[in-house]
């Protein structure tokens, strides 16, 4: 926890919304700076208003407003300047905690390595200019820049007869003439709705990192990739040669928290027959993952079931190394059996040679992977190849992907949390100070008993997991 001493302003024109001027932050402030993994970013970006204006006697900070930012950046062209949502940040103003102080989270996404490099003071693989200066430091949104209007949460407490419009999917705030979505039939009394606008940060800043968050342990991190840093169906051409140990970042001596479960999942083209297969590939067994990602299967023939597949050359779409889902495929999945594809292969021989291809190791290049899983590596809808790759388990199916089950199991909250999905890591949120302030406590505390809305039915809350894994390369054993 560190005490707020720059001087902010949230106020702004928001939509044509007239907005008053928040008081100055003062050194009674609190900013708590996090660092790392994507589903932390969602997590907050989602909940975080929502967590601080929730009563201190319900867990949250009590705060009478809260806002939500998101940085900015120039767009591909190098001239447009565009929204950030990696960079987000958090306010609640006049909270019930330390006196009325304000209180303000800061969010920045990037590949789950760095997170743990971080809270590690470990330099970044991929230089950053702030870590270069001093290598205690990240870049972060800077809050003094940012502008919003309040966020408002409002308790249904009667959800048989809601105040509803637009067809009946909405719920209208009388007071403010805002709408907040409302899903008929599947709220109960007490449910909590944030509605609002987000502000924009319109600049950055230097700082010394809190938390730092990781799809998996930091020591697990030990996987090498040697290719194209974005792909090939990309115009960077970069070459990436990354190789990763565990003593690099070594978290064993680091206190940290185990909030939420994200799970993952297997992605193929539907030219392996889509959803409803005739030969099916809806599921995926841990024999048939470990010879795909292996390397050692080339020809979808070469798989008990799918003889009508033969000649269709196996495409196989990976993350580069430091990506926390690619270390998750490694030690949830792969667990030494068998070693995970370090090299890529270009134009295979389909029928003889098995074609991979990695992506760099960001947030931004979930879309790289999916592109690759989409278009069969570039190959094109119905060609000689057909890929299969991974992402998180909340992408939606489209018109050329879908997702399979894992040996017989979906990825669901329901699954994973007894014990029949394993492919899933308990996130990991690091603290930088073994001392963790009463804010983190209380971050943690609310993390553990709460997921998205937009996550329902998929990531699992720690508190309701009924099976535990003491290191990633666990199998579930009840607890």
């Amino acid at each position: 926890m560190k005490k707020v001493i720059n001087t902010a302003l949230f106020a702004a024109l928001i939509a044509g919304v007239a907005v008053t001027a928040q008081a100055d932050p003062n050194t009674n402030d609190i900013q708590i700076d996090m660092y790392g993994a994507s589903a932390q970013r969602d997590f907050w970006k989602d909940l975080g208003h929502t967590f601080m204006t929730f009563p201190t006697t319900e867990g949250g900070m009590g705060c009478a407003n809260a806002y939500k930012s998101v940085g900015q950046k120039l767009d591909t062209d190098n001239t447009t300047i565009i929204a950030d949502s990696n960079r987000v940040v958090i306010k609640g103003d006049n909270c019930g905690v330390n006196g009325g102080s304000d209180v303000y989270i800061t969010y920045t996404s990037v590949a789950s390595l760095e997170g743990v490099r971080a809270a590690k003071e470990v330099a970044p693989v991929t230089t950053e200019s702030c870590a270069t200066a001093n290598v205690k430091n990240r870049k972060i949104a800077n809050p003094a820049t940012c502008t919003s209007v309040p966020w408002y949460v409002i308790k249904l407490d009667n959800p048989a007869t809601p105040d509803i419009d637009e067809g009946g999917k909405f719920i209208k705030l009388d007071s403010t003439g805002r709408y907040v979505l409302y899903v008929a039939g599947t709220n109960q009394v007490g449910t909590r709705y944030a509605v609002g606008t987000d502000g924009r940060c319109t600049a950055n800043i230097c700082a010394d990192i809190e938390l730092g968050t990781s799809d998996v342990e930091g020591e697990s991190f030990s996987q090498a990739s040697r290719g194209n840093l974005t792909g090939h169906i990309a115009d960077d051409v970069t070459d990436a040669d990354i190789s990763l140990t565990p003593e690099t970042i070594d978290a064993t001596t680091m206190k940290s928290y185990k909030p939420t479960v994200v799970p993952f999942a297997f992605y193929a083209n539907n030219d392996l027959g889509g959803a409803t297969p005739a030969a099916p590939l809806n599921n995926l067994t841990r024999t048939q993952a470990l010879n795909l990602f292996s390397g050692s299967v080339y020809d979808w023939g070469q798989l008990n079931g799918f003889g009508a597949y033969a000649g269709k050359g196996v495409q196989i779409c990976l993350r580069h190394a430091g990506s926390g889902t690619h270390a998750t495929l490694d030690k949830a999945v792969m667990r030494g059996d068998l070693n995970l594809i370090q090299d890529e292969g270009v134009n295979g021989v389909p029928g003889e040679i098995t074609d991979a291809f990695f992506y760099q190791s960001s947030d931004s290049s979930s879309g790289g992977m999916k592109q690759c899983i989409e278009t069969n590596g570039g190959n094109g809808v119905g060609g000689d190849y057909i890929a299969i790759g991974y992402l998180d388990a909340d992408a939606a199916a489209t018109t050329n992907m879908h997702q399979l089950k894992y040996q017989g199991a979906s990825a669901t909250d329901t699954d994973i949390a007894n014990g029949s999905y394993d492919f899933w890591s308990a996130q990991n949120v690091y603290l930088k100070k073994s001392d963790d302030s009463a804010t983190v406590v209380a971050m943690m505390k609310f993390a553990a008993a709460n997921v998205p809305s937009s996550k329902a039915g998929i990531w699992v809350k720690a508190n309701d997991l009924k099976v535990q894994k003491l290191k990633d390369t666990d199998i579930p054993v009840l607890q």
